[in-house]
């Protein structure tokens, strides 16, 4: 071996990488460990340039070039292990059907008559892995994404052309409630108020400040509205013993089978 060769290492990861890696993840409502996961040593930072390179095509959808290392996991006998679903992506999800004024019920009849383009057999309600949410939370960004586009471009605050999910984030900041989220808004406000009859509605929403310094019980925004429609269905549905079975009638929450297949939500 020459001393050129032994004194050769990688070319480690770059900056720009490492931040284009984790915007890609959270595009894609994957967890911090999901991302290690797709690392050879477990550790974004650890990655040479190329094995960096390689990371971000497949968060981007492109075709792995690493044929050979799975071909020797294979034949090696080696498990290939399934990714399982994150709680980060179920909570990406759920902010997802928010955003677009979903109930649960709503999301999972949705999903129900929905397939995986991977497998038209397979319904879109059943997750069975990290893979499986992903194609979910795609789906659902690119709905959510022409329900805000086309509520924007009526009110006269968009232009007519076609929707772009990269400004989705944007759209929620900016443009005022639709009104499927200000239905499922007064009826969480609704629930909220006949489960906590002692309680000061807008004093507890008031207690998680806005960087505005405006008082966050008077959205005025999507987002704000989802905060705190997120906020409230953390309290309401807190309990995991709640089911259609011990309620006296059912509501959009109380979910047919459906909906338990994503992630046990109700």
């Amino acid at each position: 071996m020459t001393a050129a060769a032994r004194s050769y290492s990688p070319r480690p990861i770059t900056e720009p990488q490492r931040k284009a890696i984790f915007a890609a993840a959270r595009q894609r409502g994957m967890s911090t460990d999901d991302v290690r996961a797709l690392c050879p040593k477990g550790s974004v930072s650890m990655l040479s340039s190329l094995e960096a390179s390689r990371v971000l095509d497949r968060l981007n959808g492109k075709t792995d070039d690493d044929r050979s290392r799975r071909t020797k996991r294979r034949k090696s006998g080696a498990r290939d292990v399934t990714r399982m679903i994150s709680s980060d992506q179920l909570a990406y999800i759920d902010k997802l059907r928010i955003c677009m004024g979903w109930t649960k019920r709503h999301m999972g009849e949705h999903l129900d008559a929905k397939h995986y383009k991977s497998d038209p057999s397979r319904k879109m309600s059943v997750m069975q892995s990290s893979p499986d949410a992903v194609a979910v939370i795609e789906h659902l960004r690119k709905i959510a994404t022409r329900k805000l586009h086309f509520h924007g471009v009526n009110l006269g605050m968009r232009k007519a052309d076609e929707p772009n999910v990269k400004e989705l984030p944007a759209m929620m900041r900016v443009l005022p409630p639709h009104d499927a989220l200000i239905e499922l808004f007064t009826e969480r406000c609704g629930r909220w108020r006949t489960a906590n009859p002692e309680s000061d509605w807008a004093k507890w929403a008031d207690a998680e400040a806005q960087a505005s310094g405006r008082r966050t019980s008077c959205p005025t925004t999507c987002a704000e509205m989802a905060r705190l429609i997120e906020r409230m269905e953390a309290e309401l549905f807190a309990d995991p013993t709640l089911s259609a079975a011990n309620e006296p009638d059912e509501s959009d929450d109380d979910p047919p089978a459906v909906i338990a297949k994503i992630g046990g939500a109700r």
